[in-house]
């Protein structure tokens, strides 16, 4: 399913940057949008074992913040509609003396051992943008959309050599809305709000996704934007009993390239 959705990703980058090249002379120009930013995030929470331990990603396994590459693609069908393809993956780690005992997917850790340990969510999202209503200087639009959540849970016992990891891949739709405020002729506020509640296989996830920003326009080709953006994410193994409950926050910076 994973190699399928980065397969029609490609798929639908390429045609549409071949599209946007081959009408580079006519009045479509500018429907098309390419978007590279950096999100340098803190992360919270923790796992939680069967209900019996909890592993606090910073207290307890010493997980290091992290600062994800954003990568953007929109095309915009009319000035009602558009559509948007995001992607990025978000990789900590960190090495701790473990301070509990505990039994994680079948395998015992115990406390006073150094553990290295490792936590990957990669992040891939269709999302159509509808006009809900909009007057000269502002606009709603509602959100609808499916989005892959991969993620990857794994300690690692230095003194053992014991590993487990709590993996799971979801492709599950999303709701919401964004508000956006005309402030200048250069620039825009925008709020953006994504939920997502549902079952996928034997687990059940939640997500909800919070962007507050400014969008500057720097030329006719090229456009800014500086935003705050807080994530938070869980999922439960019905099977084990297993959960994450984590959240990241912090500053992007990105920027657009209009073709």
């Amino acid at each position: 399913m994973k190699k399928f959705m980065i397969f029609m990703a490609a798929t639908v980058f390429l045609v549409t940057v071949v599209w946007g090249i081959s009408h580079a002379g006519d009045e479509t120009l500018g429907n098309n949008s390419f978007s590279l930013g950096i999100w340098p995030l803190t992360i919270s929470g923790g796992v939680n074992l069967g209900g019996a331990v909890n592993l606090d990603v910073k207290g307890d396994l010493q997980m290091k913040d992290a600062s994800p590459i954003l990568f953007a693609l929109s095309h915009k069908f009319n000035p009602r509609s558009y559509l948007d393809i995001n992607y990025f993956e978000i990789n900590n780690t960190g090495t701790a003396t473990l301070t509990k005992t505990f039994m994680y997917n079948n395998k015992n850790f115990f406390a006073g051992e150094i553990a290295n340990s490792s936590l990957r969510m990669t992040l891939l999202e269709f999302l159509y943008n509808g006009l809900l209503s909009g007057k000269e200087s502002t606009r709603l639009d509602y959100l609808v959309g499916l989005k892959s959540i991969g993620y990857n849970a794994t300690i690692n016992d230095l003194s053992t050599g014991v590993s487990a990891s709590y993996t799971g891949n979801n492709f599950i739709p999303e709701i919401g809305l964004k508000g956006t405020v005309k402030f200048t002729d250069k620039v825009n506020g925008f709020l953006k709000f994504l939920w997502i509640s549902g079952n996928s296989g034997s687990s059940s996830i939640s997500h909800q996704d919070l962007y507050l920003g400014l969008d500057f326009l720097l030329s006719s080709r090229w456009n800014g934007t500086f935003a705050y953006k807080n994530m938070f994410f869980s999922a439960k193994d019905s099977n084990n009993q297993n959960s994450l409950s984590l959240n990241y926050q912090g500053p992007v910076l990105m920027f657009q390239l209009k073709f």
